[in-house]
């Protein structure tokens, strides 16, 4: 497999259910199981919120912002 490049433009994004808070999440995926079966990788926007997150697989997480 070569390299893909990963951009928000072009993705949907769909809301989390369970957060906690005032706010909401939204999460669009960008490594499913059609590209691998054992990663997992997306981009996740968090506003005024949290949510219990537990998985099964091996994940890549990038903050920007926040904790």
């Amino acid at each position: 497999m070569g390299v893909k490049l990963l951009e928000e433009k072009g993705y949907f994004f769909e809301t989390l259910a369970g957060t906690i808070g005032s706010g909401e999440a939204k999460i669009a995926r960008f490594v499913t199981d059609e590209l691998s079966p054992t990663l997992g990788g997306g981009m996740v926007k968090m506003e005024k919120c949290s949510f219990p997150w537990t998985v099964r697989y091996d994940e890549i997480l990038y903050v920007t912002e926040g904790e």
